[in-house]
């Protein structure tokens, strides 16, 4: 199984560069790019669009996408006190602030880290710049790292582990204080990342079966789905498979609706996709 690593700063980075002792290669002129024998390690930079960019740049190397898990790790802020600073969190949803955009991680392994939603904005923030509703991880990488890697990998493929450190309050962190956080929680993160090794062969195999193919065509033909939206179907139903170890059968029911406009089909789809995500 190979590991890929993209922080937003040399600081986040420059533990996992010790640890797994990794070496500097000349893949990318213009990204960091660090070497192993199975962990890779790439500072974007800061901001989603660094991050995406760095994130697919890695990814469209790859020839083997089945074989690969990416994280995205680094620090973060939190809208509440209730969280410690220092904390380690498994994020559980991205949100993108500019376009309200949600994306879902699936947390295949078990662990006990707290789990977190996390809002990516476009710039810093303080506390009187996010919805006041919103209680949560904040930071300006996630959703950029989760649209490029759900273009190449699968959900369970992708993970978002984030650091709090700091309450919005405009603090600037220097790079000492940045390194000790990820070191302090280096035993925690190196768990994680080596319980995927656990399941390397799990996630390299697809858990449908042909009749399973067969039926998401079905449903994708029958409710004119689009082609992104085939793809979300059978992501939804192979976490549906890994999880919840049921028959897909429990969609076929859905044949004997039809639909006449886009309103009706999303409609459907997002029955669908509760149905398989169990929300």
């Amino acid at each position: 199984m190979k590991k890929v690593i993209i922080t937003a700063l040399h600081a986040e980075a420059k533990p996992f560069i010790e640890f797994f002792n990794l070496k500097k290669s000349n893949l990318f002129a213009k990204i960091p790019f660090y070497t192993g024998e199975s962990v890779f390690l790439c500072v974007s930079g800061i901001g989603k669009v660094r991050s995406a960019i760095a994130t697919a740049s890695l990814l469209a190397q790859e020839k083997e996408p089945h074989s690969v898990v990416v994280f995205n790790i680094g620090i973060c802020g939190s809208t509440t006190k209730e969280v410690k600073l220092g904390e380690l969190f498994f994020v559980n949803k991205v949100i993108d602030h500019g376009s309200g955009r949600s994306y879902y991680p699936d947390i295949v392994i078990e662990h006990s880290l707290p789990e977190s939603q996390l809002m990516t904005f476009d710039k810093p923030v303080t506390q009187v710049d996010f919805p006041q509703e919103y209680k949560g991880l904040v930071d300006m990488e996630a959703s950029g790292f989760f649209e490029a890697a759900l273009t190449f990998l699968s959900p369970h493929q992708v993970v978002c582990l984030k650091i709090v450190s700091d309450f919005l309050e405009g603090e600037v962190m220097n790079k000492a204080k940045v390194s000790g956080l990820v070191e302090r929680n280096m035993e925690a993160i190196n768990g994680i990342i080596s319980s995927y090794d656990a399941i390397c062969s799990f996630l390299a195999t697809d858990v449908l079966d042909a009749n399973e193919h067969s039926l998401l065509e079905q449903l994708s033909m029958h409710f004119r789905l689009t082609f992104s939206q085939y793809h979300q179907l059978i992501e939804w139903a192979r976490s549906y498979k890994i999880h919840k170890k049921g028959s897909l059968e429990i969609l076929r029911q859905y044949l004997q609706y039809s639909v006449s406009d886009k309103r009706e089909r999303n409609n459907y789809l997002e029955k669908l996709r509760s149905l398989l995500l169990d929300e």
